[in-house]
This record gives C-alpha cells, sequence and structure tokens, in this order.
C-alpha cells in the first residue's frame, strides 16, 4: 500500500551566515545539529520558493552526501572571497543546516541576469553544492 507523504518539505526561506561563525556547533552524526546559541544568520530575498535536492552514494566505504541549494533572488548575491553556510526553513517551519564551520565548504555560484524581454525573470540565481558525510543537518535547537 502507497503512503501519503503529509509534510510539506517546500523552501520558504533562507539565510546565509560565514562558516567562521559556526565555532562551538555540535554535529549529532545522523540526528542533526545544536547551534548552541544564538546565530547572526542574514536572510536572502527570495523570489519564489528555492529548492534543495540531497543524493548519497557509497564512496571508499563511506556513505557520502551531495546536497544542492538553488533559489532566485531579486537582488545581486554577494560572495565575495567568503566560505558560506544556509540555514533553510520549510513551509511547515523546520530548519536544516547546509555546511558547518569545517572543509569542505559550500560551492557557491552565482548567475545575474538581465533579460531582454520585460516579462523574462531579472535578478541573481544562486546554487550551492554541498559534499560531505553528513549532509543536511536539522537544527536541533529552534
Amino acid at each position: 500500500m502507497a503512503q501519503i507523504c503529509t509534510t510539506l518539505n517546500n523552501i520558504k526561506k533562507v539565510e546565509v551566515i560565514e562558516a567562521r561563525h559556526l565555532n562551538d556547533i555540535t554535529v549529532i552524526h545522523g540526528v542533526g545539529v545544536l547551534l548552541n546559541y544564538w546565530r547572526n544568520f542574514v536572510e536572502v530575498p527570495l523570489s519564489g520558493l528555492a529548492e534543495v535536492e540531497m543524493t548519497s552514494e557509497i564512496e571508499t566505504k563511506s556513505r557520502l552526501y551531495t546536497v544542492k541549494l538553488s533559489f532566485h533572488s531579486p537582488k545581486h548575491f554577494d560572495v565575495d572571497n567568503r566560505q558560506l553556510c544556509f540555514r533553510v526553513t520549510t513551509v511547515n517551519g523546520s530548519t536544516f543546516l547546509i555546511g558547518t564551520n569545517f572543509r569542505p565548504y559550500a560551492k557557491v555560484v552565482t548567475s545575474d541576469k538581465f533579460p531582454a524581454s520585460t516579462t523574462d525573470r531579472s535578478g541573481c540565481t544562486v546554487t550551492a553544492d554541498y559534499k560531505n558525510v553528513h549532509g543536511m543537518l536539522a537544527i536541533l535547537d529552534n
């Protein structure tokens, strides 16, 4: 018998923080992460909903997760030379952390679009690829 999923996992909010500001977090492998105190995440303005795709594979006897976060913002998203982590919030209120203060960091690619037509969407498309042994971490201490 097929099960019906009643959880809405659409991403309604994306926030960003530099990895260096995530010192003293506690990662509980297979469970989630404790941020241990308030962190200064900055919300990114979104056009529509964001998307997260998580895949896993076995590589050299370890399970490796690849998390791909994609979103569109009406404003330019400036990465500079920073290692970034992302907190995403689903429409049902669950929060997840993508990235930690340890290597490997998320690889962030931005693409600004200045369309020729006024009906096309302009702004910045951001894609963050993160590959690690724990993937996207549920935030346990909201």
